[in-house]
């Protein structure tokens, strides 16, 4: 089943019985970043990756019950296009960008067509 990010990040969170600030300090990162990602925001990658580790999991297992179609998952869309900058602006090597995108887990998997099952 898919679902957003936000709301399976609250969901291990609660879980645990750990309140926003304890996950926060878990994942090296800000309270107000992980109600941002709760909220639906776009997490940046050092944010996934905190998080990830927080809950003993790798960002692609983190990540695996949210869409990876584009169109219907605008944080993708956003990672990927943040990926392509840095990597046209020379802040990150080509081979980075892709070690970078096959543990975000969207190498490995195929996106399908909205409507496609």
């Amino acid at each position: 089943m898919e679902e957003r990010l936000g709301d399976h990040v609250r969901e291990l969170r609660e879980a645990r019985g750990w309140t926003k600030h304890t996950l926060a300090r878990e994942a090296g990162v800000n309270t107000s970043e992980i109600g941002r990602l709760e909220a639906g925001g776009g997490p940046s990658w050092r944010v996934l990756e905190g998080v990830a580790k927080a809950f003993s999991l790798s960002v692609s297992d983190l990540t695996a019950t949210v869409p990876r179609v584009p169109d219907q998952d605008p944080i993708l869309t956003q990672q990927v296009e943040g990926i392509i900058r840095a990597v046209h602006e020379d802040q990150m090597s080509a081979q980075e960008a892709i070690r970078i995108l096959e543990r975000l887990g969207f190498l490995e998997r195929r996106p399908q067509k909205v409507g496609q099952e």
